[in-house]
């Protein structure tokens, strides 16, 4: 039987090997045996970060989203719920190009996500930049009309003497003076006690522990 000669095959191996190790450093990108090893490093660390590199672009695209949101006066997560109510159909990354390369496109659609919110939120609303402030207007007083749980339901001026707890029947939740989300909240009605708001069907915005009345 003829001897078969492996020489062109071996070689042909071993440059395509000296090849991939092309611009390593020292003896890894010259000799064989140590290019071939730290190509099975390499492969390991290309496989990883291949996979860790879709959590770095989205970290990246929420923090630039979340910045040109909070610019014009709405978190990142408020943001995303009102573009879902909308039914805009808009992915992170195309949100994050429009955040850096058309400020008037992305201001649309925070506006179009803030009219598809609804009026009392949970969260608090980021205030935008404060533009030139208008002529006080004179203060009116409460026109409130008492109901049967004993609140009173807010109109036009400040709240009645003595009724502070602020409620809302849009999320079913009311705050005491001092909560986390107290001054964000719009009040539909007034009430002067917890036991008067509970009476109502309201529940605590962020449990018992947030809304304990001090007064």
């Amino acid at each position: 039987m003829a001897r078969v000669k492996r020489a062109v095959n071996a070689h042909k191996k071993r440059r395509v090997i000296l090849e991939r190790a092309k611009g390593y450093r020292g003896q890894r990108s010259r000799l064989v045996r140590k290019a071939k090893e730290q190509l099975l490093h390499s492969f390991v660390y290309s496989y990883g970060d291949r996979r860790k590199r879709k959590g770095d672009f989205r970290r990246l695209w929420i923090q630039r989203i979340n910045a040109a949101s909070r610019a014009n006066g709405l978190t990142y997560n408020r943001l995303i719920q009102g573009l879902k109510a909308a039914e805009i159909q808009v992915d992170r990354r195309m949100l994050a190009e429009l955040a850096v390369n058309d400020a008037a496109a992305f201001a649309t659609l925070v506006q179009i996500a803030k009219n598809a919110l609804p009026s009392d939120t949970s969260a608090p609303a980021v205030a935008a930049a404060p533009a030139a402030k208008a002529a006080p207007a004179a203060s009116k007083p409460a026109a409130a009309v008492a109901d049967a749980q004993g609140g009173f339901k807010a109109s036009e001026g400040d709240a009645p003497e003595g009724f502070v707890i602020k409620g809302n029947l849009g999320s079913g939740k009311y705050h005491v003076p001092g909560s986390t989300w107290y001054e964000q909240t719009v009040a539909e009605y007034w009430f002067n006690s917890v036991e008067a708001a509970k009476a109502a069907g309201l529940e605590p915005a962020g449990g018992e522990s947030r809304q304990k009345f001090q007064g």
